[in-house]
């Protein structure tokens, strides 16, 4: 009988083995399957400005530390985000827009942030932007953000300001991120 509940035993445990090795294969597949799924996000599922191809508007306006910002002072690859104020997924995009930027090569010069919303309630983004990028505020989606052809946020894009040609837009920094890096390689 002792022989018999060891036998028991063991097989118990062999299969509690083999549940924890599945179990685990599975949450490897989970997360890879995830992953996955977040790489499929930078499918244009939403257009939050103008699309590749299109072209922005002229535009001029002050920065958060009174310069003047035009459009045809601009050169070059510029980065732009537009990020509103009581916005979720606009507090959720920051940081890769923030890490783009950081990583531009001509710095400052060449990233366009706007902040739409009161400018009472945008403190902590515009504290977070200022260094990184030429930081404008607006009301409502008049001046720049029409320029831009910003329909949603957040906005992110890079822009080619010689042409005013949008290369590369969505709402996230990875859908903008791809584009940068082909750029740079090419």
């Amino acid at each position: 009988m002792t022989v018999l509940w060891g036998a028991f035993i063991v097989g118990l445990a062999l299969v509690s083995v083999i549940n924890l090795l599945l179990t685990a294969g599975v949450v490897h597949r989970l997360r890879d399957h995830s992953e996955r799924l977040g790489e499929l996000s930078v499918l244009p599922a939403m257009t939050t400005m103008r699309p590749p191809d299109g072209r922005i508007e002229p535009f001029s306006a002050r920065t958060t530390h009174h310069a003047e910002l035009a459009s045809t002072a601009l050169r070059g690859l510029v980065l732009v985000g537009a990020f509103a104020e009581g916005c979720p997924m606009c507090q959720e995009s920051m940081p890769g827009f923030l890490d783009l930027a950081r990583r531009s090569p001509e710095g400052p010069a060449q990233v366009v942030a706007l902040l739409v919303g009161s400018a009472a309630n945008l403190g902590e983004e515009r504290r977070l932007l200022e260094p990184v990028a030429q930081v404008v505020e607006e009301e409502t989606r008049d001046g720049v953000a029409k320029a831009l052809g910003i329909q949603g946020f957040p906005a992110i894009g890079l822009i080619n300001a010689d042409t005013g040609a949008v290369l590369a837009s969505g709402s996230k920094a990875n859908q903008v991120e791809r584009f940068m890096i082909q750029s740079a390689s090419s």
